[in-house]
């Protein structure tokens, strides 16, 4: 079980800002291949997630008054694969993550046209998220990153239509546990 108590919800642009409080369950699997000597050579995790989010929307690029207060429904899934015998790599990563947020009433929603103006309306449609992460690790600490994402986040839930990103990402090696 998890829960983010008290969270904030707001956008960098616009006037949207939400209290949110988020309990969920988490079903964790983990699996891993080993070759001769026991070392691991590759990793496979699944996430399974089931919550809600509620809170309260004090104002929003609608109404200055906000909405008041909202309920969600909140499902989601992340999939992790890491394969550590790579030729020219120290290991490949591949990471996607999935989540649908179903709200109870009409919440913000935005769309950008095809004049790049946000066009904002109230729906209680479906909300999805996806995001996949292929990572390419040159050695312990950096890597090159790919990351596609598509779909909408609170609280203004404008939608994002398939971005592509590559940078480069550094891990930061985590102290020895004694």
């Amino acid at each position: 079980m998890q829960c983010n108590c008290a969270g904030v919800e707001f956008a960098r642009t616009g006037k949207d800002l939400n209290f949110v409080t988020a309990p969920s369950i988490v079903l964790p699997f983990s699996l891993n291949s080993l070759d001769s000597t026991g070392s691991v050579v590759n990793t496979w995790n699944l996430e399974l997630r089931m919550g809600a989010e509620g809170g309260y929307n004090f104002e929003n690029s609608l109404n200055s008054n906000g909405y008041g207060g909202f309920l969600r429904t909140k499902l989601g899934a992340s999939n992790v694969f890491i394969f550590r015998k790579v030729a020219g790599f120290d290991h490949i990563e591949i990471d996607s993550s999935y989540d649908v947020r179903l709200p109870y009433k009409k919440e913000l929603f935005g769309v950008t046209n095809a004049t790049g103006t946000e066009v904002y309306s109230l729906s209680s449609k479906a909300r999805h998220y996806l995001t996949n992460t292929l990572t390419l690790a040159l050695n312990k600490n950096w890597g090159i990153a790919i990351t596609h994402k598509y779909g909408s986040l609170p609280p203004t839930f404008n939608f994002v239509n398939h971005t592509l990103t590559i940078g480069l990402s550094y891990t930061y090696p985590a102290p020895a546990s004694k």
